[in-house]
């Protein structure tokens, strides 16, 4: 019977001890979970700057990009520049009702008119004739300017990457003059 009581006695004392987790044990794993959160901490903060940058590359393309689709449109259909300055060109376009043109607004136009491009930061506006409305907003800096029949325009959009700091050039020729001088010289006997 003692022999019985004495192993009863040291199986209770094992079971006591291997209860719960040990001071040492806690501060080591909580010292493990630590390093473990500094890295993720380490991994997702330059992930979430990059997409930031991203989406701030992604406006500025988009605001160039619509830039340039509307005055291409409608530089290559006006039949002449009536004005250009730094923040504002002037085009004159003709149509008729057999032959409508569709202004930078979106309209269709049914006799001569202009389009008045201008920029005030950071929109760059357009009047149709029908009243000036803004076509686009996020540009810090924009300038026009012609050589013969060649609109040139400097766009820069705002947080464009520092080695773009001059903006983007673009270079749209007047068609319907150069398609006029095409057929005047094919013309002269």
């Amino acid at each position: 019977m003692i022999s019985a009581h004495r192993t009863q006695r040291r199986h209770i004392k094992l079971t006591s001890r291997q209860t719960g987790f040990s001071l040492s044990e806690l501060m080591i794993a909580m010292v493990l979970g630590l390093i473990i959160m500094i890295a993720v901490i380490n991994f997702f903060a330059p992930l979430k700057t990059t997409v930031e940058e991203s989406k701030r590359l992604e406006n500025a393309a988009d605001a160039l990009r619509y830039a340039t689709l509307t005055l291409s449109k409608s530089i290559k259909q006006a039949d002449n520049v009536a004005l250009v300055s730094a923040n504002e060109l002037v085009l004159s376009t003709r149509a008729s009702a057999s032959q409508p043109s569709i202004s930078c607004l979106g309209q269709s136009k049914t006799a001569d008119y202009t389009e008045t491009f201008s920029f005030l930061a950071p929109n760059l506006s357009c009047d149709d004739g029908d009243g000036a409305q803004t076509l686009l907003t996020g540009l810090e800096a924009a300038h026009f300017s012609q050589t013969g029949e060649l609109v040139s325009i400097n766009l820069k959009p705002l947080a464009l990457p520092t080695q773009y700091d001059q903006g983007i050039s673009l270079q749209i020729a007047l068609r319907k003059p150069l398609w006029q001088q095409a057929i005047n010289s094919q013309q002269v006997p």
